[in-house]
This record gives C-alpha cells, structure tokens and sequence, in this order.
C-alpha cells in the first residue's frame, strides 16, 4: 500500500464560495483535516498523543484508549435510552410503564409531601387522618359520633 504525501484535493462547492460565512467555515474545516492528515502522516490516522485514537475503527479505538464497555464505559441500554428521550420540568416525575420504558407524570405539592414522608406514621400526620388503632381506642360514644359526622 502506498501512502498519499499530500491529501487528496478538495473542491469547494460554488454555493459555499459565494457565501463568506460558510466559506470561512469550511475552510477551518479544511485546515483541520488537513492538520490530522500532516500528523497521521497521510493515514488518516490521529496518534493518542495528537489527541486521536491511533485507529481507524471503533473497535481498535476502544482498545487503544482502554476503553472497556460495561467496565469502563456505560454500555447501551433501553432503558436508558427510554429515559434520555423524555422532556422533564419542573414538578415531573419518572415512572415506568413497562419494562426499560419510562414517562413522565405530573407531580403536585400535595404528591410531594406524601412522597417526602419516611413512614406510614409521617403519612398519616401530613394527611391528618388516624390509625386504626387510634380509631379502635376511641370510645363506643365517640365511634358513633364520628360515623354520624363521616369522619370513620
């Protein structure tokens, strides 16, 4: 195989030509490609030390910089991606709908005090209702009352 000493030439598109911003643009673009191309020497290749990968595929990246999936890096995962294409704000919340798929629900103040609550007991007191053993302690008397008034 034999190696280009110089990049192959590049055409700049009549369209980019007459626009100056994408003319300049591109012509950074141009500069770059061709400084990798100075510094693979003509392989197209960026050594790790010139801030590349020292490969021309995925791969071989990954074993040149020590990359391990599942070790090193996250692997892909549905459920993940599931989540990454949601929109969140503000008093949202997410919830599963089946397996690695996910949704976003509103959550109200009033959600977010049960929520925050670390017991049943802590539950109870933001809702301001009783046990049922604080139910069954009251008296016969007051029972009857309370079924009048709907409070049990």
């Amino acid at each position: 195989m034999t190696l280009r000493t110089n990049p192959p030439p590049v055409m700049i598109p009549p369209a980019l030509a007459r626009d100056p911003e994408l003319s300049v643009f591109f012509q950074r673009l141009l500069k770059d490609v061709y400084l990798i191309w100075e510094k693979s020497g003509g392989r197209g290749v960026l050594a790790i030390t010139e801030g590349g990968t020292g490969a021309d595929n995925a791969s071989d990246a990954r074993t040149n910089l020590g990359l391990e999936i599942g070790k090193d890096v996250q692997a892909w995962d549905a459920g993940l991606e599931s989540i990454a294409g949601l929109a969140t704000a503000a008093d949202r919340m997410i919830y599963t709908t089946a397996h690695d798929v996910y949704a976003v629900a509103t959550l109200t103040a009033a959600g977010r005090a049960i929520l925050d609550d670390a017991t049943a007991a802590d539950q109870r007191t933001t809702l301001d209702v009783y046990s049922k053993s604080e139910v069954n302690a009251i008296s016969e008397e007051d029972r009857r009352y309370a079924l009048l008034m709907g409070v049990i």
